[in-house]
């Protein structure tokens, strides 16, 4: 069984990807590929990073798990969970809202989160990561009209946005974090505005 994890990130066309999966649940079973659902969404799972964050990690295993048992149901041979959210999940969990990290430093803590997804996905066989990414202007830009608009509390200028989720952008080091938890996986990461000309 194969686990496919769609990390994000945000603003790359990733709720436009979630409800086409969504809609299309029965034809994805018929090449295979089961989209699970979730009492949290109808068709996304970013409710998984969240739970993860605030120490409530057996719903996340309980999700897999029965991702698992439900695909093999269905006579599937893999598992699709898409949650844009578990990327820097630190960032945009805890560093926005000024949560304290105790002990752990930025890239501990997402270390950490990350290491305890990956023991629930043992359970799969082979295990392949995709992952989007802007231009971090862009990104930036974005991202902080998305919070002003839909994100309670959130009323900060854009030079306090920038240096409370300033990690976010580190691509690269965020990357490396899956790579060094899942060393067995296929990543895949892709330019979103290269995407868009296609």
């Amino acid at each position: 069984m194969k686990l496919i994890l769609h990390i994000g990130t945000h603003k790359t066309a990733t709720t436009s990807i979630q409800h086409f999966c969504s809609i299309n649940k029965k034809l994805l079973r018929e090449h295979g590929i089961h989209y699970p659902k979730n009492d949290d969404s109808a068709y996304v799972a970013n409710f998984l990073a969240s739970r993860l964050v605030n120490n409530k990690e057996q719903i996340v295993a309980d999700f897999i798990r029965r991702a698992h048992q439900d695909a093999e149901e269905h006579g599937c041979d893999s598992v699709l969970i898409s949650a844009e959210s578990f990327y820097a999940m630190t960032a945009f969990f805890l560093a926005l809202y000024d949560r304290p990290l105790g002990d752990e430093t930025y890239f501990e803590c997402e270390a950490r989160l990350i290491g305890t997804l990956k023991s629930y996905c043992d359970i799969f066989d082979d295990v392949e990561i995709y992952c989007y990414f802007r231009p971090q202007d862009d990104y930036a830009a974005s991202l902080y009209n998305q919070c002003v608009k839909n994100v309670y509390g959130i009323a900060y200028n854009y030079e306090m946005f920038l240096e409370k989720v300033k990690p976010a952008f580190d691509y690269m080091g965020h990357i490396n974090l899956w790579k060094d938890a899942f060393p067995e996986a296929v990543i895949r990461v892709r330019n979103f505005n290269d995407i868009k000309k296609e």
